[in-house]
């Protein structure tokens, strides 16, 4: 690797391509040869690898998020999900695209240091190859002195000053695409940059975005602020606590770092001192407002002319900072309450109809810079009063029904406690003629029955029923007292 880096610097692109056509053939007799090698594992098999892989490497929350995903990969040659895929990577519109999207004619004075290749480097999670097939498990093992890592300065400073063929910054432009399912049928294309572009992304990113992105926070909190999405969470718990008849609209935009105006992002970035965004303009002119050509594993290819790649380091800045005045406008516009977003996340927080209003604003708002409000996703949230949904027929029966069983229970209930009650009050008056109830009758008595007993304690008679059954346990009473003799006799 030292040594493709020193030819590069001594620009002997002829060799490297010639060694570079070589590796191609090696690779496809390898893949599609008469000795290629098996088909690998198995779907299940791959999955079970990747959560393995990622609980090794302490990324605990990520290899849960595979493991509980239902989303199967899609096969981009099929008509049904091709035709999916032109609708997210629509054809360019001559009449739009052009418009507004001017090159920054301006020397490159600024450039990339050792030490931000050491930390791009560094902050890698072991992200996936891209087209070349180079990942940044081998860039740290390259990377592993200061020599090295000036070298790698030095080959990306000579890409942003493209002192280099031009079919090298067209391969880093391109992108490895992969597609998968979504829930509602939709499909969710990821798209794998090639690790010398996500090196260089992310070089730059440490030397400029910090600065560059700290005017956006604090309505932006996806770029430009540490801990941002806890901060969002917890400002909008706390205003919807102190304010109860406040509500907080979420929303969400459809395929919003696919279908994002290019030129509203380089609006945005030409309105920012050169000084702060030398290297992202730059950058932002050869790698992102030039169309891209997406691979896929097969034959079939995709062009892409708007929006931002998904998993490139720096586009969740330029994406914000697309979106920052819009934004801004609506925070003016409500007045009392906030505006947040992360990254394309927003929250409105306010007085229901007001945030109910200014949504009505923002949704057409974004449509002018290519985004769509999925209002699926929308959510609406008040604390002071729950959604009411009104139950089915069916579902209203079988609330009656319980109810009426419950009601049963519990008037049952209720006399058999009013019995027990009775029979104790009646035992402690007398406890002969409480013996007598369950003897008769052999079961707890009515509370009827039980009343009219404590009644007749009470006033001193008895109906002739119940006298006729004491005067019968007299006898026997009196017989248990005579001597054994008198019995006898």
């Amino acid at each position: 690797m030292i040594n493709r880096v020193n030819r590069f610097l001594a620009r002997d692109f002829d060799d490297l391509f010639e060694d570079a056509l070589k590796n191609v053939e090696t690779d496809f007799g390898i893949l599609y040869g008469p000795n290629a090698r098996p088909p690998g594992p198995t779907p299940s098999m791959k999955k079970l690898h990747k959560v393995q892989k990622e609980t090794g490497n302490g990324n605990i929350a990520k290899a849960f998020m595979i493991l509980s995903s239902d989303s199967t990969y899609q096969d981009a040659a099929d008509p049904e999900v091709k035709a999916k895929l032109l609708e997210i990577f629509k054809p360019e519109d001559p009449t739009k695209s052009t418009n507004g999207r001017v090159t920054f004619n301006f020397p490159l004075t600024k450039a990339i240091v050792p030490k931000d290749v050491k930390n791009a480097i560094a902050k890698d999670k072991n992200s996936a190859p891209g087209p070349s097939g180079w990942s940044f498990k081998l860039l740290k093992v390259v990377a592993k002195s200061t020599t090295s890592q000036t070298l790698l300065a030095s080959l990306l400073n000579r890409i942003l000053h493209q002192d280099c063929p031009l079919q090298i910054l067209s391969c880093l432009r391109d992108g490895l695409l992969t597609v998968l399912d979504k829930p509602n049928g939709g499909v969710r294309p990821t798209v794998s940059s090639d690790a010398f572009l996500k090196l260089l992304a992310r070089s730059i990113g440490n030397s400029e975005q910090e600065v560059a992105s700290a005017p956006l926070a604090p309505i932006q909190a996806g770029v430009g602020l540490k801990s941002g999405s806890e901060f969002v969470v917890h400002t909008v718990r706390m205003l919807l606590h102190t304010h109860p008849d406040w509500g907080c609209l979420q929303a969400d935009m459809s395929h919003a770092y696919d279908s994002i105006s290019l030129a509203a992002i380089q609006k945005e970035l030409r309105k920012i001192s050169r000084e702060r965004v030398h290297l992202m303009a730059t950058y932002f002119d050869l790698f992102v407002a030039k169309p891209r050509e997406l691979r896929t594993r097969g034959d079939h290819r995709f062009t892409v002319h708007q929006g931002v790649i998904q998993g490139d380091p720096l586009s969740p800045f330029f994406f914000s900072l697309g979106t920052q005045p819009i934004l801004a406008d609506i925070q003016r516009d409500l007045k009392v309450g906030r505006v947040f977003a992360y990254l394309d996340d927003v929250f409105i927080v306010g007085p229901m109809d007001k945030i109910l209003d200014l949504f009505d604003i923002f949704k057409q708002r974004v449509q002018t810079i290519g985004l769509n409000v999925n209002m699926v996703k929308t959510k609406v949230l008040n604390m002071k009063a729950e959604p009411v949904i009104e139950p089915t027929h069916q579902e209203q029966q079988q609330q009656q029904q319980q109810h009426d069983q419950e009601q049963h229970d519990q008037e049952h209930h209720e006399q058999q406690q009013q019995q027990r009650d009775l029979f104790d009050e009646l035992e402690d008056l007398d406890p002969a003629i409480a013996a007598m109830y369950p003897v008769r009758r052999r079961s707890t008595p009515t509370a009827d029955e039980i009343q009219a007993a404590i009644e007749w304690f009470h006033h001193g008679h008895v109906d002739r029923t119940n006298q006729n059954e004491v005067d019968e346990l007299q006898p026997n009473q009196q017989t248990a007292n005579q001597p054994q003799s008198e019995q006898d006799e």
